[in-house]
């Protein structure tokens, strides 16, 4: 049932989860077959268990919708959704080896990962294997991380403190941005602004000019504009550089 405010507001009805999963189920009706997939769906926040309870109440009997969840494995989440058929995606201890092996060669050979003893790349890549529970981004972070160090000691150790979940590596970024200047934070938060809000991507140029104009400005100040290795650096593994 839906909820109205009181007399004299101007507002329409207050919508609930239930009447919006009442609505997909209504409008399947109109299509012979309805897929519904939804991505990490363990990232819902506070009131997660709730929308995975609505979510798995969606395709009953009686409706031709069928429904497909990814994300890992949380005891909320396995509640709800125990009838569902479960199929593991992670990646294979073989196959981060082979990643982890290849990225900390290609790093070396770049000279971006520095080490003088051969046997730390071992240790290295046997604490990201260990560590990464199938997530490749994982391992990219903190590669990015490892690559900002300067000797061997610091290399060890990082490996023994290392983020345990994609969230706790994006809040160690931010929180070294933080720690900068005000310069480099406001240069980082208008790099990601540009990004996101960009109606097209942006290229690498198009971008340092953007980050270099400020409100009210008549004309580009070349002054102004960073250079792109200063924004790889401190946006660090929160913005890639693509071959084009």
């Amino acid at each position: 049932m839906n909820h109205y405010p009181e007399s004299g507001s101007i507002t329409g009805p207050l919508v609930t989860p239930e009447d919006l999963c009442l609505l997909i189920q209504s409008l399947s009706a109109f299509f012979d077959e309805v897929m519904i997939i939804i991505d990490a769906l363990d990232e819902c926040g506070s009131g997660r268990s709730k929308v995975v309870e609505l979510l798995a109440g969606i395709n009953v009997d009686g409706f031709n919708i069928k429904t497909l969840f990814t994300s890992r494995l949380e005891t909320d989440i396995e509640l709800h959704l125990h009838d569902y058929e479960k199929i593991s995606i992670a990646a294979t201890s073989s196959d981060l080896k082979l990643y982890v092996a290849s990225e900390i060669e290609r790093r070396s050979r770049e000279k971006s990962l520095r080490t003088r003893d051969p046997e730390l790349k071992r240790e290295i890549m046997d604490r990201l294997v260990d560590g990464a529970e199938g997530m490749f981004r994982w391992v990219a972070c903190q590669l990015d991380y490892l690559c900002e160090l300067n000797t061997d000691k610091a290399l060890r150790k990082a490996l023994n403190s290392l983020p345990p979940t994609l969230f706790a590596t994006y809040e160690r970024i931010l929180d070294r941005v933080n720690a900068s200047n005000s310069d480099t934070q406001q240069l980082v938060q208008r790099v990601l602004t540009w990004i996101v809000c960009s109606k097209e991507p942006l290229s690498t140029i198009e971008l340092l000019e953007a980050v270099a104009i400020s409100e009210g400005d008549a004309e580009l100040d070349f002054e102004a504009m960073p250079d792109e290795e200063g924004i790889l650096k401190w946006c660090s593994s929160l913005v890639r550089r693509t071959p084009d």
